[in-house]
């Protein structure tokens, strides 16, 4: 926003007010303009400051419409490796540990054949090695026991049906 002071110019008598030297106030200078300039200033520096070509506004909207659908994919995508990748860390803990606990097969393939993705390449994540030292933690602290008991209810969204009782 532009300021402006008033004051009478002693040489002349008229009302002048002083007006920055460049819309930006860090930048030192000023000017002293009389009254019936400033209108003309003030819309001269907010014109040059707001100006934006016309293709712009027309390209802008096109671009926020066509990544919409892609950033959205990439984020679902990214859901299901994440979500899928700790439920195979602890199917894998329960398959070594828990011999009550069943895995859903079926639920692991239809998860990697949405993200195109590989068994392994979900072991290789940060979501999978995040979730075996979870269950590490766990275990530690209240037993294989207790890791056993809770893993078929620890795993909602696209992990959901990964562990079964």
């Amino acid at each position: 926003m532009l300021s402006l002071s008033h004051r009478n110019d002693s040489k002349t008598g008229r009302m002048v007010a002083i007006v920055p030297a460049s819309p930006r106030p860090w930048m030192a200078g000023s000017q002293l303009l009389p009254c019936a300039r400033i209108r003309e200033e003030v819309c001269r520096l907010t014109a040059r400051t707001f100006r934006v070509p016309k293709p712009i506004w027309t390209i802008v909207p096109v671009l926020l419409v066509a990544a919409g659908p892609a950033m959205a994919e990439v984020t679902r995508r990214d859901a299901i490796e994440a979500q899928t990748a700790s439920a195979l860390a602890s199917a894998d803990y329960a398959e070594r540990h828990c011999p009550s606990l069943r895995i859903g097969r079926q639920r692991i393939e239809q998860n990697l054949k949405s993200i195109k993705g590989t068994v392994e390449g979900l072991r290789r994540t940060e979501s999978y090695e995040e979730q075996v030292a979870a269950l590490q933690s766990v275990e530690k602290q209240h037993g294989r026991a207790m890791v056993c008991t809770v893993l078929p209810s620890a795993h909602g969204g696209y992990g959901r049906g990964i562990i079964l009782r």
